[in-house]
């Protein structure tokens, strides 16, 4: 796993969001803040960096498993790969598989593979789709990491 560099999350609190303007319509949905930095070379060659104070909301409709899910959530509401270059759903996806295969959560793993390859009812495209509408969103800088 030399190529992937685990940061830190931790979970947000119960309305720690709730009076900030600038995520008065996305508030609800954030789980975790990224604390330190995370990175991952994936097997295309491409280098994914989730900064600090970004926030997530975890693997939707899922257990959050490892840290695959902040990579996975940044791809999708930034659509970019650390070189600026575009990340597509479908890459994003299998960048999760690939972590989550890493970390040994081989059932998710292939849960998440499936999923990516078919998107049964679209689920998967329609994420991917408000996740970019939406974009990153990131701690304000007046809350306390």
């Amino acid at each position: 796993m030399s190529n992937l560099q685990i940061g830190r999350y931790r979970a947000l609190k119960e309305g720690e969001l709730a009076e900030h303007p600038c995520l008065a319509d996305d508030y609800n949905s954030y789980c975790y803040v990224i604390t330190q930095t995370y990175s991952y070379q994936a097997k295309n060659g491409k280098t994914i960096i989730v900064p600090e104070r970004f926030l997530s909301d975890g693997a939707t409709g899922f257990q959050d498993l490892g840290c695959a899910f902040v990579f996975h959530d940044w791809l999708y509401s930034t659509g970019r790969y650390a070189d600026n270059s575009v990340c597509t759903r479908f890459e994003a996806d299998m960048i999760m598989v690939e972590i989550s295969h890493l970390e040994n959560f081989k059932t998710f793993s292939k849960l998440m593979s499936w999923m990516a390859k078919l998107d049964p009812v679209g689920i998967m495209g329609r994420a991917f789709l408000a996740s970019q509408k939406r974009g990153p969103n990131f701690l304000p800088e007046d809350i306390e990491l």
